[in-house]
């Protein structure tokens, strides 16, 4: 490890941790936090490196697969209806819309669980003022367009677990050009 770094923390992004669209979603993650896990796994460095998400990034991921389930689900409730009298598909009409959504929250979990994926909790306390502040001045991770709300919370959660564990090294894998404001490396910096 480099100049006697022990611990390391790999957080991932939802743009970069979710997988595509057009991927079964039961698969949870993508091909490259799959490769990670490999790669830890072949290198025996399972006790220092922790693949992570923050809580917020947890909650956005597990949306954005309901999401795409319910719009698959509603995509074969029209399918179904078009072909009645001719195909009954009887899973479709069992399944109830917030069964389903219940189903992905469970398998989002057990994926994490399964793959010992460590969820950065949210901030203790977040001072409302200084996330106000932050947002009407724009200070990074917000964006003019009122854009940040949750990358700001993401990096709070960030910051204080950092704060927390100072024997960790940080990276952040994400294509968030945001995180990639020098603001934000000189105030994790001072952490």
């Amino acid at each position: 490890y480099h100049n006697g770094v022990k611990k390391v923390k790999i957080i991932f992004d939802n743009n970069k941790s979710i997988l595509g669209n057009e991927k079964p979603i039961g698969d949870i993650f993508s091909s490259a936090i799959y490769k990670l896990f490999e790669f830890i796994k072949k290198n025996k460095i399972e006790d220092r490196v922790s693949v992570c998400l923050t809580e917020i990034f947890k909650q956005e991921g597990i949306r954005e697969l309901q999401e795409r389930a319910i719009s698959k689900y509603k995509d074969a409730q029209k399918c179904n209806s078009l072909l009645e009298g001719i195909i009954e598909d009887k899973i479709v009409k069992e399944i109830k819309e917030k069964d389903l959504v219940e189903k992905i929250k469970e398998h989002f979990n057990s994926k994490i669980k399964e793959n010992n994926i460590e969820i950065i909790p949210l901030p203790d306390e977040i001072k409302v003022l200084d996330l106000v502040d932050r947002a009407i001045n724009y200070n990074p991770p917000f964006e003019k367009k009122d854009k940040g709300f949750k990358d700001s919370i993401a990096w709070l959660s960030i910051l204080e677990d950092s704060k927390n564990n100072p024997d960790y090294v940080y990276i952040l894998i994400t294509v968030d050009n945001i995180f990639n404001n020098s603001e934000l490396k000189k105030e994790f910096m001072d952490v």
